[in-house]
């Protein structure tokens, strides 16, 4: 029991975890506030004419190539364990933003930006779902909506304060802090999380759980002690079923 309880309160503490990563990863929504900093720096620096709509490619890039390690992620997952794929994910994203403070033209903030940051936010963002919602098999569609909804917030939470840093600071310096900043949390935070999937590490027994299920047709009541086989027996008079770990019975 005690076990039990721990194993709980851990997968809780999981999810926090993969949560702060993901508020972190949803920053890319700020780049909006980035670029029309970045521009002129970039302009000043150069001596041409840049603009917001030049930097565009940026953005569209790091949303490309983001696909690309959220496919891939899960044979990594499988194959070196979350915590060694969160790593992995959140240190190029945070690099990236970092490098991308010493930008000196586009093509180097298609590098920083684009490809290494983007790389390492879908590596980040898959594994981060997936694992979460490994260790809540009970509830699997709501972690995966809370994960999924975090991450969309950062564009509340953590765009005002991007703004803010770059109104009284600029772009470069923005890009330096927030990305060590991030460094820092998503990688304590990786650190935490571990491989989840059994009943065991979900916190659930492993040994039965009841449903009631309510339907026009019929009303059953199961008793799963054993999910692999089941054989069905309909009882087209009373329309009731009932269910037990190994089959079912009228």
């Amino acid at each position: 029991m005690k076990m039990k309880m721990n194993m709980n309160k851990k997968r809780w503490l999981i999810l926090g975890a993969c949560c702060l990563i993901n508020l972190c990863l949803g920053s890319i929504y700020a780049w909006s506030v980035f670029s029309a900093s970045m521009s002129e720096y970039l302009s000043s620096l150069t001596g041409q004419s840049i603009t917001s709509a030049d930097l565009a490619i940026v953005y569209t890039v790091a949303n490309s190539v983001g696909p690309i390690t959220m496919i891939t992620g899960g044979w990594f997952n499988d194959k070196f364990g979350p915590k060694k794929v969160l790593l992995a994910g959140t240190i190029m994203y945070s690099i990236g933003l970092i490098l991308s403070g010493f930008a000196v033209n586009t093509s180097m903030l298609l590098l920083t930006y684009g490809i290494i940051g983007g790389l390492g936010l879908g590596m980040a963002y898959g594994c981060t779902i997936s694992t979460a919602v490994k260790y809540f098999p009970d509830k699997r569609g709501l972690i995966g909506g809370v994960t999924t909804a975090v991450y969309g917030l950062s564009s509340v939470i953590v765009s005002p304060i991007i703004t803010i840093i770059v109104e009284k600071t600029n772009a470069t310096v923005a890009f330096k802090g927030i990305g060590m900043v991030f460094l820092i949390v998503m990688v304590l935070c990786s650190l935490m999380v571990e491989a989840g999937g059994s009943a065991e590490r979900a916190g659930g027994s492993g040994q039965k759980l009841e449903r009631n299920v309510t339907d026009t047709n019929f009303l059953c009541h199961d008793h799963f002690t054993d999910l692999r086989s089941f054989q069905w027996h309909d009882d087209h008079l009373t329309g009731s079923r009932a269910c037990t770990g190994n089959g079912w019975n009228d």
